[in-house]
């Protein structure tokens, strides 16, 4: 699987798996991607999972930001090699503290 970070959205491409899997049960299982920021850089505001073009059961919970880091949690989701998951992001201006 490819996880492809662009600046407005992340993709995950499952068309390079071998066979059909699901991810395991549990708490959490899939991706935590960290944004390396520095002041101005901007901050993640929102994702969201583009209901058009995901075709892998991810809701809006399984989806979460917090400043510099999105969390997608595919916890017993299936796949294949024609999954695909594009989420959508959105970020804001955060005023910085100067010495």
């Amino acid at each position: 699987m490819d996880v492809r970070v662009e600046a407005d959205n992340v993709l995950l491409d499952f068309s390079t798996v071998g066979e059909p899997g699901v991810f395991p049960s549990g708490d959490f299982e899939g991706y935590a991607i960290y944004f390396a920021r520095q002041c101005p850089d901007m901050a993640l505001s929102s994702a969201s999972v583009d209901k058009v073009l995901t075709n892998v059961p991810v809701g809006t919970h399984d989806v979460r930001t917090h400043f510099d880091r999105l969390d997608i949690n595919l916890e017993g989701v299936r796949y294949d090699d024609n999954s695909f998951t594009k989420i959508d992001l959105a970020s804001v201006y955060v005023e910085c503290l100067r010495d």
